[in-house]
């Protein structure tokens, strides 16, 4: 997560984060530009992730919780979620 944030902080370029089990993960990386939950180790989903970073596929989606940030607030409500 240190590592991440640095990347993060150092880059004037977009930086994409990938939840491969859960969304919580999102709460570690509070200034990444795009997170992606795919929920699944099966290679599939990391070949439709890959295909979807790579702008081959538009992600759809909606959150199945809510996700508070390190202090409780709310980051992202139930059901939220973007296309592109």
């Amino acid at each position: 997560m240190k590592m991440a944030n640095q990347i993060i902080a150092a880059t004037d370029a977009p930086v994409i984060a990938v939840g491969i089990q859960n969304p919580y993960d999102v709460m570690a990386y509070p200034e990444v530009d795009a997170y992606l939950a795919q929920y699944s180790f099966r290679t599939a989903s990391y070949e439709a992730m890959a295909s979807t970073i790579l702008g081959e596929l538009s992600p759809t989606g909606k959150l199945p919780v809510s996700i508070p940030d390190l202090t409780g607030v709310s980051l992202y409500e139930y059901g939220h979620g973007l296309t592109y």
